[in-house]
């Protein structure tokens, strides 16, 4: 673990890691330094998302005494933790709404994964896709009115990624692969889409436009890489590298360029979530 920095950060990263000896989730700032666990729990914790204020993480607990995954939150200093769904079956991967006011998620109690949305103190939880496919990996648009998803509902066994409209209505595909596609995430100014695709075995990272057309790829790696976030200025994505247990947080600028290694030990590190810059930090140049 790096040393703390000796600087307030402008922003910070959340992620998920097992070098504790389960999954934890963890905040560090934007250059790796001061790493914090925040959940310190012995069973996982894991799908961390900052909210928009910055001041608190949702994430998936499998604590004990719990029949499934369920989601809560926690402040950033590790206080105030708080349980919002009560299942039998797994609820995970949440995803904070840009007013801070929902979540989207994904949960198996209607026999297979499906998105759902509900308030922020868990309330009126509503599933939004009603498909018998495996619908998973939400995530907002930054004006909130729309969630992209990861489906396998063309058939085939492949995954590609959707748009629908917050309510679950207007579904529409945006990529069309004989390969898997998935980990959507929409740029904070709304211009792209990072996600991954199947290359050759792996799992490469991916932009696109957010109407689904464009799509490139950013790196030439035989590591998977996966679980795309982008900084709150659009300027770098974060994302997960490596294969199995052994994954690093890297980041990398949208037009494939200054790629870094965040956290070096390895130990499943994943899922990263970018927390706000907060008000007295500079704006990067965002890719175009």
């Amino acid at each position: 673990m790096r040393p703390a920095g000796p600087f307030r950060a402008p922003t910070q990263i959340a992620f998920e890691s097992a070098r504790s000896g389960s999954l934890d989730v963890f905040v560090m700032n934007p250059d790796g330094s001061n790493e914090i666990n925040v959940t310190h729990s012995p069973l996982d914790e894991t799908d961390p998302s900052f909210s928009p204020d910055g001041r608190r993480i949702a994430f998936a607990s499998d604590r004990g005494g719990y029949l499934a995954r369920e989601i809560e939150v926690i402040g950033i200093d590790g206080l105030g933790r708080r349980r919002l769904t009560h299942n039998t079956v797994d609820d995970s991967a949440p995803a904070w709404s840009p007013d801070g006011r929902r979540f989207a998620f994904v949960s198996g109690r209607d026999g297979n994964d499906e998105i759902y949305v509900m308030n922020a103190d868990g309330g009126h939880q509503v599933n939004l896709t009603h498909n018998r496919a495996q619908d998973t990996e939400p995530a907002w648009s930054p004006d909130g009115k729309s969630i992209v998803f990861t489906s396998d509902r063309a058939g085939g066994g492949l995954k590609e990624i959707y748009v629908m409209a917050a309510d679950g209505s207007h579904v529409r595909r945006l990529t069309r692969n004989d390969v898997n596609d998935s980990w959507p995430a929409w740029s904070p100014d709304g211009r792209w889409i990072a996600f991954s695709r199947e290359i050759g075995g792996i799992d490469a990272l991916f932009v696109m436009r957010a109407d689904g057309t464009g799509a490139r790829r950013l790196t030439d790696t035989l590591e998977n890489e996966e679980h795309p976030a982008w900084s709150p200025d659009s300027s770098q994505i974060a994302f997960s590298r490596g294969h199995g247990g052994n994954a690093a947080i890297w980041t990398i600028r949208p037009n494939g360029r200054g790629q870094a290694v965040l956290t070096t030990l390895e130990t499943g590190e994943c899922c990263a979530s970018w927390g706000p810059l907060r008000p007295s930090a500079g704006r990067a140049t965002a890719y175009r």
